[in-house]
């Protein structure tokens, strides 16, 4: 991800990620590949709780996976499992920043149902998507 924060506008700051991943309200989901000898960790999610722009979210900071595990399901049960947990939390969207430069993440979160936010600035080099949860207060509100 080092490269892909080079590329963009906000550039890499090592100390302000430690802050965010590091911060109180991170939370995260690890996935591992697990052999008879050894756990290793092969992709990760961190994400929150939040209220972005007065909206109650799960807010994806990333999904991140090995190269050699894209493409096998993994990511997308990562991201159904933080929708799991909005729903569970009756919290009606999940949110996540994506850079334009990263083209292949931009279509797979397509393929999961992820659109526009309308949060979405056209000035930035990043993109911010959403999906809409059907949660218990949605569900009533119809």
């Amino acid at each position: 991800m080092q490269a892909m924060y080079e590329a963009s506008q906000w550039g890499w700051n090592w100390e302000s990620k430690q802050k965010e991943l590091f911060s109180t309200q991170a939370a995260y989901l690890i996935g591992y590949r697990v052999t008879e000898s050894q756990n290793i960790p092969v992709a990760f999610s961190h994400f929150r709780f939040d209220l972005d722009y007065e909206r109650p979210v799960v807010y994806c900071y990333e999904l991140q996976l090995e190269k050699e595990c894209r493409r096998q399901g993994i990511g997308r049960f990562m991201l159904n499992t933080l929708e799991s947990m909005a729903v569970n939390a009756d919290i009606p969207l999940v949110v996540l920043t994506v850079f334009k430069h990263n083209e292949d993440a931009i279509a797979f979160f397509h393929s999961c149902g992820y659109l526009l936010d309308e949060t979405n600035p056209d000035d930035k080099d990043y993109t911010i998507l959403s999906k809409q949860m059907k949660t218990k207060s949605s569900n009533r509100e119809s």
